[in-house]
């Protein structure tokens, strides 16, 4: 199914390049991240049929391009009163953004997510720590997991967590093929 979602936003993404002659997931206009926001925003509504989602991301993001876009278009399909956001940090600038970024672990996003435990559907807009094997979702004493999509993560890396569907979706920004990354 995360398959189905990557291949249906690159098909998008093909699709439009074709027409305006973009480089392949660089430079495209804005409205086509926000678009594909919103159509992870229609899969996961559809598929998924959560009454409450946790949209993880960083305070201020509405400052950050990507960030904004991916949640507005989130917005679009998903109603407002069904979200909360979870806040993993603050920043001042995007330099100290990425430093910030870089020193997240698990504990960080754990945090979160017990303040919204009662979420069934977390949306990630910040990379997935290094140890995100030790987030408490994952655990096997976790009751009522919520599902995870993400936004923008490595493919080799979290391959085993999207074929065992800890992962249930990821959408990416640089249309490259699976075996093109493996």
């Amino acid at each position: 199914l995360c398959i189905i979602l990557v291949i249906v936003f690159v098909f998008t993404i093909v699709v439009l390049t074709k027409k305006k002659k973009y480089n392949m997931g660089y430079n495209l206009p804005h409205k086509y991240y926000s678009h594909a926001a919103k159509k992870l925003g229609d899969f996961l509504i559809r598929k998924y049929k959560a009454k409450s989602f946790l949209i993880i991301t960083v305070k201020g993001y509405e400052n950050l391009t990507f960030q904004n876009l991916y949640v507005n278009g989130l917005l679009e399909s998903i109603p407002e009163d069904k979200v909360k956001f979870g806040y993993l940090l603050e920043f001042k600038d995007k330099a100290d953004l990425r430093s910030k970024i870089m020193k997240l672990n698990a504990s960080d996003f754990n945090k979160v997510i017990q303040k919204n435990k009662d979420c069934q559907l977390i949306i990630s807009l910040i990379d997935l720590p290094a140890n995100s094997d030790e987030l408490a979702i994952w655990q096997p004493t976790y009751r009522n997991s919520p599902n995870l999509a993400v936004i923008m993560q490595p493919l080799t890396i979290f391959k085993k967590k999207i074929e065992s569907k800890q992962i249930i979706a990821n959408l990416i920004r640089n249309p490259v093929t699976w075996n093109d990354r493996n």
